[in-house]
């Protein structure tokens, strides 16, 4: 018995130190595994409070955790801790799915905008080179990811700059035509309300303002060739000026310019033409009143003619009269004018300045004949036979030597020098 007691003993000795081992080990044991609880509730809850950021679903207020501080002496604390699970470990899971929730949705947001970067991206016609969607999902290289985001944030703002640039072109285009655009088709989208009552955005308003815009740009085109054509036509019709342009280039965009300028050179030409013809027009005007009046003084000059031949029919009658009152033709006319010789004035025409004298071809009078008429002892007129009859002449005054007007009666006598 006694040898019995003490193997019992022995064995009862090793099973304590056994015990005392086993206890020791699982303490550790123990430790490390709420060391590591410790850390999964602290990671799941500062992933939590990161994935929360900005994300207004409140996770991160309620999903919480605080490790134990055995040098202070604190117990861990917060949603995820080991009381909370003791308590109810369901409640305690329930949060546990949350965080696996948020973790999806956010991994699904991640794709959701990386499609639409990558449809954005297409919808600007952003070259394949230039961007790989996969990129834009990729996390194992932060940087690639970045190069891809500022690859698609380039690419808009380079788009945009262009609309940009295009619509102000546009709209000083519209204002050149003096067909303004509507710019707020550009700047504002077309709104509708769906079944929830929420705005719904949708395209801008804009077809019909570029379709306008088209119709007056084509038929300012049609416009300016019917400009052209005509202007063509015109130069070509007007064939009695040596045109300067060319015809065959004013729709040539190279050429045109150097047309106009030619045209404009033959327009002053036309206008100095014109100038001159209407400065003819005026000329002709005056000549044609001058005829007008050169021909009421050929029928004043006609009247006076006839007046004149009525006068010398008289004077001719006259004539006759004194040649028979004297008698006869008197000879033949030949012999040698006496120097001496005296006549008188037997008549006057104070309207055409000639006299008649009672000498002729019988006293030897000839034509050019100059003579002198005196009133008593002073000169009156100088005169110049210019026809000669039987016994009579007719003889016209001479204004430059007229001393007073010459009466019936004068003396004539025949000056010692011609």
């Amino acid at each position: 018995m006694g040898k019995l007691g003490t193997f019992f003993g022995i064995i009862a000795a090793v099973l304590a130190i056994a015990a005392a081992a086993l206890s020791f080990l699982i303490s550790q044991k123990r430790a490390l595994y709420e060391e590591r609880a410790g850390k999964l509730a602290g990671t799941v809850a500062g992933m939590v409070q990161k994935m929360d950021q900005n994300s207004n679903t409140g996770l991160a207020a309620t999903i919480t955790f605080t490790a134990a501080d055995k040098t202070a002496g604190t117990a861990e604390d917060g949603a995820l801790a080991w009381t909370k699970y003791a308590e109810d470990s369901s409640a305690f899971d329930g949060l546990l799915t949350q965080a696996l929730t948020l973790s999806g949705n956010l991994n699904q947001q991640r794709d959701d905008l990386a499609d639409a970067l990558g449809k954005t991206a297409a919808s600007m016609q952003m070259a394949d080179t230039d961007l790989d969607p996969a990129m834009l999902r990729n996390l194992g290289d932060p940087e690639e990811f970045g190069r891809a985001v500022n690859g698609v944030l380039g690419h808009a703002e380079a788009v945009s700059a262009r609309d940009q640039a295009m619509l102000k072109a546009l709209i000083r285009a519209s204002d050149d035509i003096s067909h303004p655009i509507d710019q707020m088709a550009f700047s504002r989208r077309d709104e509708t309300t769906d079944v929830d009552g929420n705005v719904v955005k949708g395209q801008f308003p804009c077809a019909v303002p570029l379709d306008e815009f088209g119709g007056h740009v084509k038929g300012m085109v049609t416009r300016c060739n019917q400009y052209a054509d005509t202007m063509a036509e015109a130069i070509n019709r007007v064939t009695k000026h040596q045109w300067e342009a060319d015809p065959s280039k004013i729709r040539d965009e190279r050429e045109y310019a150097g047309v106009l300028t030619s045209l404009l050179n033959d327009f002053d030409d036309i206008n100095e033409q014109l100038a001159l013809y209407e400065q003819a027009k005026k000329e002709l005007a005056e000549q044609k009143q001058r005829i007008a009046q050169l021909m009421d003084e050929v029928e004043d000059t006609r009247g006076e003619l006839k007046d004149t031949q009525k006068e010398l029919s008289r004077v001719k009658r006259r004539l006759g009269q004194y040649e028979r009152t004297v008698g006869g033709s008197g000879g033949d006319g030949e012999g040698t004018l006496d120097p001496n010789m005296v006549g008188e004035v037997l008549d006057v025409n104070p309207e055409w300045d000639f006299v008649i004298v009672n000498k002729g071809r019988q006293d030897h009078v000839s034509e050019n004949l100059r003579l002198l008429v005196a009133r008593g002892d002073k000169l009156v007129a100088k005169l110049m036979v210019s026809k000669v009859l039987g016994k009579v002449s007719v003889a016209e005054i001479l204004p430059e030597a007229l001393v007073t007007d010459v009466k019936v009666g004068d003396r004539v006598i025949v000056p010692r020098q011609q």
